[in-house]
């Protein structure tokens, strides 16, 4: 049914284009199929809408008035259907006379509406104008079928087709009488030319085809009918029909053979269909038969066709699924392949024999044999096989064994498809196919079948005769090693050939692999290295790898097993590849070679001492890499001191602290500080960098690790460290306070203070000095003059109300390009400041910020001035009065001025 929605769709959208009288009543017809068809009210509706709009737009309109009074009848809307054909009634004496044909439908309309509306009279009166002025016509046989009058409308339509009658109504009445009741199965001779015009216009009545069968059986000689049919509903009686007409005109093409093989398929009793599906099959090069239909072809007599016969042997001979039909007739195949090997025919098939012969017969018929051989040692190399694209003319073919390509040319045979008969040593044809200019490649697959299937039975008979044709050497070279080299004699004819010019890489180096297999599997293993030194590994399989590397080992060629190893390590088991790595790690000179190997097998959980040290000494990674490593080793309880200091070393060259290197690096300082003195020294310095510019939490092995080597040295950087780890995150440790005193001296000492004291949650262990400032930070590179300029403001004050000259404060340079200084900050005030880099040729300031101090916390330092009036700006702000005046009493009681404004 898509089709047919399909051209509604197509001419809605022609109607919107542009409006069209005729495209409207097409549009109408296909409403209205559609509504019959699938019995959609819809549709009904939708046509009746195409042709009231047809109307309103020209009431003047014969063909749109009768239009809708047809659509409105249908739709059993007598009133507005009457009314459209009242307009008429001045004209029907006209149209009579002028217009018979439009008579003629304004008749059908009144017919149509009386039989509806169970007025027999009326019809009666209609029916008989209507049959005098056309006796056969189709709108009679449309009013027959309103009455279910199937027989009579049946023959109306039957005469309408005899006078050459058709069209669009004919056939939509048609449908209506064989998808009705009509029930005469005898007499539906118009039911073939009915389905032809169902499937194309999209749909299909499958719901009454059996009932026609005898219909459909008087067309089968129009096989072209049958084969639609057929495709549209599937039915086994008329595939049967089919095969009796395809057998009728021995008819074997590829479209007949399955055809044939389909009805094989589903059991048809078709008279002689297993020797014409065999026949078919044999012409058209195809091998798929079924079990089932090659029991039923053996059944048959003798055709007498000796290349039938040939194609069927070769049939039980090659496959597996016809071994006891086979046993059967095992004598009459060797007597059959015997007779034809005597005369010297030639082909696929026979070949096929001829090998079988040679393979089962005994040795009384030694002459025989040998001309079998011969047969199929001239034709083991070639192939055939059928064409798809006719436009193919040249076929290159591409041989893995050997270099560059071969061409050949294509024959034509129409009708059947052009054959391509090529020259290969493989064991399946590698092929492309040009056009006749040989520059275009066509698009085409040739199913490839070698003349001489079964050459591997005489493969060793043709060595035996070492023949002189390189490419049959190649083949027999070839089979040898896919079925293993049996003796000398097949070792030293590899050996031959493997030294023939114009071989590939890899297969020379195929056949130099077996030399060295076969040669240590004897224990041979001076000779297998010999072989397989020549081969070019990278040519070579993950197996035959293993298997030189195996023999390079035994033989004591240590560097050629390191090479190998170096090349194609990643392919070897764990198990060989971990025993040659012991093995060759006793020649220091390979270890670079194997270091690679070293590393990966060590990771994998398989640890020898002498291995793990190459891959800690020689192997040249990435730091992760270094890291995992260290990981193996720990894993399998073993140490590697050197690495730990190779990956310190690596971390500080990529500047890498992360949580691995810390703690090799608390590792290592714990192991042995004074042999590795230098380098740990370094590490430490890297990561008091870290943490005081970057803001780097240490783990707390490495934090443990610093805060011992602050208490041997006391230096002032750790300190410094230690103490931005406390403010920072927290951490508490045994003796930090005496840590952050150690720092708070010497940023006293320096008269620089770092933000981070901010942070700590216990500001009571710091001194006066660093509690009555606030620090600020500033990095830039070292040697730069940096100064910080900044003005107070009170809670109350606005922006412009600030004190107008900015104080200056020079920045004391510390490490790391970081330059601190400090400024005093009240409660309740808000600093602005900035900084400036100034140099002889001008300055370079940045942004103005803000820093506000809200917190609300009182210290007792009776001694400090500053925490005096500042605790007394405190006690103000929480409505503390008494307390502000007697801090501010002691103050006045030593002679000093208060400005008014500080309360």
């Amino acid at each position: 049914m898509d089709a047919l929605f399909y051209k509604i769709n197509r001419l809605k959208n022609a109607n919107d284009r542009k409006k069209s009288l005729k495209t409207a009543l097409l549009l109408m017809w296909r409403h209205i199929q559609a509504y019959i068809i699938t019995g959609d009210g819809g549709q009904l509706r939708q046509a009746r809408a195409v042709t009231a709009a047809c109307l309103s737009e020209d009431k003047s309109s014969v063909s749109a008035r009768l239009a809708f009074a047809f659509v409105s009848f249908l739709a059993e809307d007598y009133q507005g259907g009457e009314e459209a054909l009242r307009e008429l009634e001045v004209y029907k004496s006209w149209f009579y006379r002028k217009e018979p044909g439009v008579f003629r439908v304004y008749l059908f309309l009144r017919a149509l509406r009386y039989i509806r509306l169970k007025k027999t009279g009326g019809a009666q009166k209609c029916l008989k104008q209507l049959e005098e002025l056309a006796p056969r016509s189709v709108l009679t046989a449309y009013l027959e079928i309103e009455r279910e009058d199937w027989s009579a409308a049946y023959a109306r339509l039957t005469e309408v087709k005899k006078d050459g009658g058709s069209g669009f109504l004919l056939n939509l009445c048609l449908y209506q009488v064989f998808i009705g009741k009509f029930s005469s199965r005898d007499g539906a001779g118009l039911f073939p030319d009915f389905l032809s015009w169902c499937v194309k216009e999209g749909f299909f009545p499958e719901r009454r085809l059996d009932f026609y069968k005898s219909s459909i059986a008087r067309k089968k000689d129009d096989l072209s009918f049958l084969k639609m049919a057929y495709q549209y509903s599937g039915r086994a009686w008329i595939l049967k029909m089919i095969c009796e007409g395809l057998i009728l005109r021995l008819d074997y093409t590829a479209a007949a053979r399955e055809y044939y093989r389909e009805a094989e398929n589903k059991q048809l009793d078709v008279p002689e269909l297993p020797l014409h599906l065999m026949k078919a099959s044999f012409i058209n090069k195809n091998e798929d038969i079924s079990r089932y239909a090659m029991s039923r072809f053996l059944k048959y007599p003798d055709s007498g066709d000796e290349h039938l016969k040939a194609f069927v042997y070769h049939l039980l001979t090659s496959e597996d699924k016809f071994a006891d039909l086979k046993n059967r007739f095992i004598s009459e195949i060797l007597g059959f392949a015997y007779d034809c090997a005597r005369i010297g025919l030639k082909g696929r098939y026979y070949n096929s024999l001829y090998a079988f012969f040679f393979e089962r017969a005994s040795g009384e018929y030694a002459a025989v044999k040998e001309k079998c051989a011969e047969i199929c040692a001239a034709e083991a190399l070639w192939f055939e096989g059928a064409s798809q694209n006719p436009e193919t003319e040249y076929v290159w073919v591409f041989d893995a064994e050997k270099e560059g390509h071969e061409v050949f040319r294509a024959t034509h045979n129409p009708p059947y498809p052009s054959k391509a008969r090529v020259k290969s040593v493989s064991a399946s044809v590698n092929y492309v196919c040009f056009d006749k200019t040989g520059k275009r490649v066509t698009d085409d697959e040739i199913d490839f079948k070698r003349l001489a299937g079964n050459y591997g039975a005489i493969s060793r008979h043709i060595r035996d005769k070492n023949p002189k044709d390189a490419d049959l050497r190649i083949l027999c070279a070839r089979v040898l090693l896919e079925g293993g080299l049996a003796d000398e004699g097949d070792a030293e004819f590899l050996s031959a050939v493997s030294s023939l010019k114009g071989l590939s890489k890899a297969f020379r180096a195929r056949l130099r692999a077996a030399l060295g297999d076969f040669y240590a599997g004897r224990g041979d293993f001076s000779r297998a290295v010999a072989f397989y030194a020549a081969s070019e590994e990278n040519c070579l399989d993950d197996e035959q790898a293993e298997r030189i590397l195996s023999a390079f080992v035994e033989a004591g060629e240590l560097e050629r097993a390191a090479a190998l190893i170096e090349k194609r390590g990643e392919v070897f088991p764990d198990g060989a590849l971990f025993d040659a790595l012991k093995k060759i790690a006793a020649k220091k000179e390979l270890h670079a070679a194997i270091a690679q190997s070293c590393y990966n097998i060590t990771l994998r959980g398989l640890v020898d001492e002498a291995v793990a040290s190459i891959a800690v000494n020689s192997y040249n990674g990435s730091l992760r890499e270094y890291q995992e490593l260290s990981e193996a080793l720990l894993s399998a309880e073993a140490s590697a001191p050197a690495l730990d200091i190779k990956i310190l070393r690596k971390a500080l060259e990529i500047r890498d602290a992360a949580p691995g290197a810390q703690k090799i690096f608390a590792r290592a300082y714990n192991a042995d500080y004074e042999k590795n003195k230098v380098l740990l020294d370094d590490f430490i310095y890297y990561l008091c960098y870290e943490v005081i510019v970057n803001g780097l939490r240490l783990s707390y092995e490495a934090a443990n690790a610093l805060e011992r080597r602050f208490a041997q040295t006391g230096e002032a950087l750790l300190s410094c460290a230690l103490l931005h780890l406390y403010a920072g995150f927290s951490l508490r440790a045994p003796g930090w306070e005496g840590v952050c005193l150690a720092a708070a001296d010497f940023m006293e000492a320096e008269g620089i203070m770092f933000p981070a004291v901010l942070e700590l949650k216990d500001k009571l262990n710091f001194k006066p000095y660093i509690l009555k400032n606030r620090p600020f930070m500033y990095q830039a590179l070292p040697g730069k003059n940096v100064f910080m300029y900044y003005t107070a403001r009170g809670s109350g004050d606005s922006a412009e109300s600030g004190t107008e000259t900015a104080r200056r404060v020079k920045m004391r340079y510390f490490r790391f390009g970081l330059y601190l200084c400090a400024a005093p900050h009240f409660y309740g005030e808000t600093l602005s400041y900035h900084f400036s880099e100034e140099t002889d040729g001008g300055s370079i300031s940045t942004q103005t910020r803000e820093v506000s101090n809200s917190d609300q916390k009182e210290y007792d330092f009776p001694d400090d001035e500053f925490f005096l009036i500042n605790n007394a700006l405190i006690c103000e702000r929480i409505m503390r009065h008494g307390e502000a005046e007697r801090i501010i009493g002691g103050l006045l009681d030593k002679g000093r001025e208060v400005s008014a404004k500080l309360i």
